[in-house]
């Protein structure tokens, strides 16, 4: 298994980073994010992950590094298994912010292994 090392930034406007893993020969694999809309910040990285993800071939030990704590806090703190749990609600019965990029982000990242990290 594969450490995939995955950096996200964002802004309201765009979002950038890198992905980065060592093959079995040692060799470094290294490829560069970026994208944006107009949206949110949150919406941004989100994205960011989303596109980060889709790239992937097999299941790896990710590390996501991001300064963007609704993404951190999201999924450290169970708020993604629950907002699934309960169709899709926040715990004062709201719809989830990012619903839909959520959903595509949660199943993405449901075949892995993931640590976050505060940058």
């Amino acid at each position: 298994m594969y450490t995939v090392t995955i950096e996200i930034h964002a802004t309201s406007s765009n979002y950038w980073g890198k992905m980065e893993f060592i093959d079995k020969s040692g060799n470094l694999h290294e490829r560069n994010l970026q994208g944006g809309q107009k949206a949110t910040v949150n919406s941004n990285a989100l994205q960011a992950a989303i596109d980060a993800l889709k790239v992937l071939n097999s299941i790896c030990l990710l590390d996501i590094h991001t300064d963007n704590d609704y993404l951190i806090n999201s999924v450290r703190s169970g708020w993604l298994a629950s907002w699934q749990k309960n169709d899709w609600k926040t715990a004062k019965g709201k719809s989830v912010s990012n619903m839909e990029q959520w959903k595509i982000l949660s199943a993405l990242l449901a075949r892995h292994s993931v640590r976050f990290y505060k940058i």
